[in-house]
């Protein structure tokens, strides 16, 4: 089991569950400094993340009494270990007024050409188009492929995880008496 808390709550917690010391291991990944500690007696692993160099938070939290190491916990269930995604999308002019946009994942890096023969064989398989080869789709729907590589998903979930949530103050209107 994975406990993912904040960077600003994470060695209040590793106090609280491991009141008898512990090392915490930690790595970069995509763009941030992770932190995780972990019982393997119990199969638990507690991280965080943080959006600061390693060595600024192996420094905060060896001057606040913790042993640091290079590495990290991870579980058997850790997705992340037992395989990667990537995303493959294509942004193409459509018969619409709008552009369209195809999205797919892979289990392997797929190259360029192997997302569009994606798109296509979907498209073909749906009825979507009928005898249109790769060229003539090109030329048709200027098509432009991107690739997302799982380093990239992870960082956008932990800035997504590390950002608070924009609140906006919303003045109340009064509501008109019904008669």
């Amino acid at each position: 089991m994975i406990l993912h808390v904040d960077w600003d709550s994470f060695t209040d917690e590793v106090r609280e569950r491991f009141p008898d010391g512990v090392t915490v291991y930690l790595r970069r990944f995509a763009g941030t400094t992770q932190a995780s500690v972990g019982d393997p007696a119990t199969n638990t692993v507690m991280m965080t993340s943080a959006p600061l160099p390693l060595n600024t938070v192996e420094g905060i939290l060896s001057s606040v009494g913790f042993k640091t190491s290079r590495g990290h916990w991870s579980t058997e269930s850790d997705i992340a270990e037992d395989g990667e995604t990537w995303i493959g999308a294509v942004a193409y002019q459509s018969d619409e007024d709008r552009p369209g946009l195809w999205v797919d994942a892979f289990d392997h890096n797929p190259t360029k050409s192997e997302v569009l023969d994606a798109l296509l064989d979907e498209f073909t398989d749906d009825g979507l188009i009928q005898n249109i080869d790769r060229t003539t789709f090109q030329d048709s729907a200027r098509p432009n492929v991107i690739i997302v590589e799982p380093d990239e998903l992870q960082g956008m979930l932990i800035r997504k995880r590390n950002t608070p949530p924009k609140v906006e103050e919303v003045e109340e209107v009064e509501e008109p008496e019904v008669e």
